[in-house]
């Protein structure tokens, strides 16, 4: 068995200073075992996925087809406005995301993810409020990630930094927890 992930550490860490008792196997709540449990069938699949991949020799090729143009005129427009082509720029930078939890428990991951690098019992509420208003309205992560919507938050009453880390931070979150 792999060690524990900070995440299911911290949930740990924060179950039992909640007052709850932690003493055997059957002391620890199901959603903390589903992180846990999630976690080492992840690492199984990806394990099975490379040694599927290395026993047959290949991988995939990613063929990125660039036209020219005088001074890539298709590209400053999306970074300055066109609406459409600001919209091929977004789903393009949340093409590549990999969230690597099921679409309903990952806010619920990501969240308790910044709430073991912060101490401020009012950051990990407005945290904890972020993932609320997330799963109300249905989010996928990749969906936050490609919006970048802080106002979206901040209008719910989200604090700007804690929405702007909400919104900015997935990324960082999921290449951290692809690696674990």
């Amino acid at each position: 068995m792999k060690p524990l992930t900070r995440i299911a550490i911290f949930s740990l860490k924060e179950y039992a200073e909640e007052g709850n008792q932690l003493d055997t196997h059957p002391d620890v709540p199901p959603r903390i075992l589903d992180l846990i449990y999630a976690k080492e069938r992840e690492s199984a699949e990806r394990k099975r996925k490379r040694k599927t991949s290395d026993s047959e020799g290949e991988r995939p090729i990613k063929i990125i087809n660039v036209l020219p143009g005088p001074y890539n005129h298709a590209l400053m427009e999306g970074y300055f406005g066109s609406s459409s082509e600001s919209d091929v720029a977004q789903t393009k930078r949340s093409d590549d995301l990999r969230i690597p939890k099921p679409r309903d428990k990952a806010p619920e991951a990501y969240c308790l993810w910044h709430c073991a690098q912060i101490n401020d019992p009012n950051w990990k509420a407005g945290f904890r409020e972020a993932c609320r208003i997330t799963m109300d309205a249905c989010l996928d992560l990749r969906h936050v990630y490609a919006d970048q919507n802080v106002d979206f938050y901040v209008a719910q009453g989200i604090k700007i930094g804690i929405a702007r880390s909400w919104v900015g931070d997935i990324r960082s979150w999921a290449d951290e927890v692809e690696v674990l």
